[in-house]
Formats: structure tokens, C-alpha cells, sequence
């Protein structure tokens, strides 16, 4: 008597199966890369920040204000600025440990800084005096410029949910604000302030409080304005085509704004001064949108509320 055939065995349609990516969504799947391939624009814009540091006072000490060529040192200068808010949002928005990231946060802002301070020693017309005026300033002075832009991206995250997440992993849950993140914030600002206070020129009487007073809510604004609404359009929304067609009408709204403010407080605008802020705005927005985008070949996406 013969055995039965072995019946197949049928699978359910309709069963779970584990999440799997595709070649689309993970082209470096079957590509023994050291890196993944993904990660490569966001190197590259990393690479474009640490050039844009090491080439700013140089740039600056060969082209000074003399357009055309006032263009490559303006431009470069909005990449510099731009990389505070990338950094920021990144400190705000960010998974993992708050102390891990800050750390990270200021071990790249420290870095970019060494950069900025390599380029301008090996400038010849940078003397010893003036680098020392600078790191009589700038360091002390970072955290609460870091801190004023970082305040509308925190409100955003805690009140709203805006966050950063891996769209191949599981999002981490919103969690509402406790006792620690009162206390932990409450430390860093006040340590800002104090290392403000050790600027050179800050004395307690000094006009650089009010200097301060004008410009942490404008860093603020900037952020709102600028950070926010690119994140959506780049890192929310399901193709960034809205973005890039949005952005550049933001930059130019942003450009008629800034140079309508100045007309505002000064009798005459040069149209050299329209073209140094044209070029400082648009190099501005073209260095945020790139880092956001970098970041969307990463695979991160931008998560608001609890809906991911």
C-alpha cells in the first residue's frame, strides 16, 4: 500500500507578514556600499557646510563688498547661517536621548567653529587681533543665539508633536513635558545666559543686552518662518514638488520683507545692499532646503501629533 501524497499546504492570503523594504525604498540592499547609498546627499551637504566654514573669511578677505565677486562671500555666508537652524532642528526635532543629541548638537557646532578658525589663521589679512576679538564674542555668545533659534522648533515639538522619525521604524510616541524637562530646560538657559554674560563687552550696563533683546526674537522669527514651513513641504508632505515651487516664493516674500525693513530705518537702500541680502536670503533657504531634502533621501520624514 502506497503512502498519500503530501497535500501543499495553503497559506492564508490575508495573514501578517513582517514589514520588508523594497528595492525602491532601499536601493543599497544589494549593494555592498560601507555606507548606505542613501545617506549619501546628506553627507554631501555635511561636506558643503565644513567647506562653507573654512572658505568664510577667505572669501571674505579676497572679494570684501565688491560685487561680482561679493556674490561667492555673501553666498557662502547664508550657507554658514544656515547651518545653525539644520543643526537646531535637528537638536529639536530629533530621535534618541535629549543629552545625546545636545551632545552631538555642540560636538558639530564646536567642529564647524575649529573649521571656521583653520580658514581664517591661514588668511593673510587676518590678524592675531582680530581672531582674538572674535573668540572673545562668538563662544559665548553661541548658546543663546542657538537657544533663540531653537525656541519656536521646541514649542512646535512638545505642544504639536513635530518630530523626526525613520520612515521604516517605529515611531516613538509624544510625550508630554515633566517636571525634568522644566528643570533640564530651565539649566540651559540659564547657563546661556550666564556664558552671554562673559562675551566681551557684556557688562551689566552694556547696550549689548539690548542688542540681545532685538535680536534673540528676530532669530526666533526667522526660524518660524523659515525652518517650519520648509520642513512640511520637504519632510511632510508625500512629494516635495509643492516645496521647491513654494520655497523660492517664500524667498523672494522674505527678500522684499528684509529689504523693505531696512528702507524703513534708513533714509536710502543702495540697490548693492538689495543684491547683498538677495544673495544672503536665497543662499539661506537653498542651504536649508538642501539639508531637508538630504535628509528625505536619508528616509527621515517630519511626524506631527500623533499621526506619523
Amino acid at each position: 500500500m502506497s503512502n498519500p501524497r503530501p497535500q501543499p499546504q495553503l497559506e492564508y492570503p490575508y495573514a501578517a507578514r513582517p514589514a520588508e523594504r523594497s528595492p525602491d525604498e532601499h536601493f543599497g540592499s544589494t549593494i555592498p556600499w560601507p555606507v548606505n547609498p542613501t545617506w549619501f546627499a546628506l553627507i554631501g551637504v555635511s561636506a558643503a557646510f565644513v567647506a562653507a566654514n573654512l572658505f568664510l573669511t577667505p572669501l571674505i578677505e579676497v572679494f570684501d563688498d565688491d560685487l561680482p565677486g561679493a556674490v561667492f562671500s555673501f553666498g557662502n555666508a547664508g550657507i554658514v547661517f544656515a547651518e545653525c537652524f539644520v543643526l537646531a532642528a535637528w537638536l529639536a526635532w530629533g530621535r534618541g536621548s535629549f543629552l545625546r543629541r545636545l551632545a552631538i548638537h555642540w560636538a558639530a557646532a564646536l567642529a564647524l567653529g575649529g573649521v571656521s578658525l583653520l580658514g581664517a589663521m591661514v588668511t593673510a589679512g587676518a590678524s592675531g587681533g582680530d581672531i582674538r576679538d572674535v573668540l572673545e564674542v562668538v563662544p559665548f555668545s553661541l548658546p543663546l543665539f542657538s537657544l533663540a533659534i531653537q525656541l519656536p522648533l521646541w514649542i512646535a515639538r512638545f505642544y504639536f508633536g513635530w518630530r523626526l522619525v525613520d520612515r521604516c521604524s517605529d515611531a516613538e510616541p509624544v510625550r508630554p513635558l515633566g517636571t525634568r524637562d522644566f528643570m533640564l530646560g530651565t539649566v540651559i538657559v540659564a547657563v546661556s545666559l550666564a556664558l552671554a554674560r562673559l562675551a566681551e563687552g557684556m557688562d551689566r550696563n552694556s547696550d549689548g543686552w539690548v542688542a540681545w533683546a532685538i535680536l534673540a526674537p528676530s532669530l526666533a522669527g526667522i526660524s518660524l518662518v523659515s525652518v517650519l514651513p520648509v520642513a512640511v513641504w520637504t519632510l511632510r508632505m508625500k512629494s516635495p514638488a509643492i516645496g521647491l515651487i513654494c520655497i523660492p516664493i517664500q524667498t523672494m516674500i522674505a527678500i522684499v520683507v528684509t529689504v523693505t525693513i531696512i528702507a524703513m530705518n534708513e533714509p536710502r537702500v543702495r540697490l548693492e545692499e538689495v543684491i547683498i541680502i538677495s544673495i544672503i536670503v536665497a543662499s539661506f533657504a537653498a542651504a536649508l532646503t538642501a539639508a531637508a531634502l538630504a535628509a528625505r533621501a536619508a528616509g527621515f520624514r517630519l511626524a506631527i501629533g500623533n499621526v506619523p
